[in-house]
């Protein structure tokens, strides 16, 4: 008697879990329609103003806008869950499509609605500068010169005159790609105590090349592991990103 209880408890236990599990989903599903229905992608940016819309290899979007030695660009900064009863007064806003955008589907039926922020650069004279947000007043920090790291340095703490957060600049990464030199620096500093940092990757010609035309390095990155199996060095085969922490 004791066994048929325990099994019948089994069963209706399994029973509600599969229910929950569907109705999950089914809120998922009923979402998925609504936005349909709203004509509203997952991770859809237009390109807009200048701005070209580029995704990298997790379709997350980037937008990259050049003006002479200007070069802007917004990243996504974040992200945060929200009921559907919410998301009207979001798309109903002018950056919706353009700095704001959903990015996904809960298992629940919420969304998760993405946002980004916008960085500047100065390209001058084969140098990097970077406009710090809250300090543009300061003008623009020096934070690369392919020379900066010569006789094997990899760390360099650039003085006031250069670069006026006084960044301690690493060199993490340095390679070759169809012929174009690559970089990956990590950009670090104290906030009010807290230590921060920061990455970017890209080549001489500043193309952030882990998030521009994913496609096309995606089919060298195939090309390259078949000619080159096992080769850990070849730097196609790298999934590094540009990002900042």
């Amino acid at each position: 008697m004791k066994t048929v209880i325990i099994l019948l408890l089994a069963i209706l236990f399994s029973s509600s879990l599969f229910s929950q599990g569907f109705d999950e989903y089914a809120e998922m599903h009923k979402t998925e329609k609504w936005l349909q229905a709203k004509g509203i992608k997952l991770r859809y940016i237009q390109s807009h103003d200048g701005y070209i819309v580029h995704y990298n290899c997790d379709s997350v979007p980037f937008l990259k806008k050049v003006i002479d030695d200007t070069i802007k660009i917004w990243t996504e900064a974040g992200n945060f869950a929200m009921d559907v009863s919410d998301v009207e007064q979001y798309i109903s806003r002018d950056n919706f499509g353009k700095s704001s955008y959903i990015h996904a589907v809960l298992s629940d039926g919420r969304v998760t609605l993405s946002g980004m922020h916008e960085t500047v650069f100065i390209f001058r004279h084969d140098s990097l500068y970077e406009i710090e947000s809250g300090y543009e007043k300061e003008g623009p920090k020096l934070i690369f010169h392919p020379k900066m790291f010569t006789g094997g340095k990899t760390k360099v703490k650039l003085g006031k005159k250069y670069n006026y957060l006084q960044d301690q600049i690493v060199q993490e990464r340095t390679w070759i790609e169809n012929g174009v030199k690559c970089y990956t620096i990590r950009i670090n500093n104290k906030e009010d105590g807290d230590e921060t940092t920061y990455s970017y990757t890209f080549d001489e010609k500043i193309h952030f090349i882990y998030w521009e035309d994913c496609k096309s390095r995606t089919k060298q990155h195939t090309t390259s592991a078949l000619k080159n199996k096992g080769d850990e060095s070849d730097c196609n085969q790298s999934t590094l990103l540009s990002s900042r922490k």
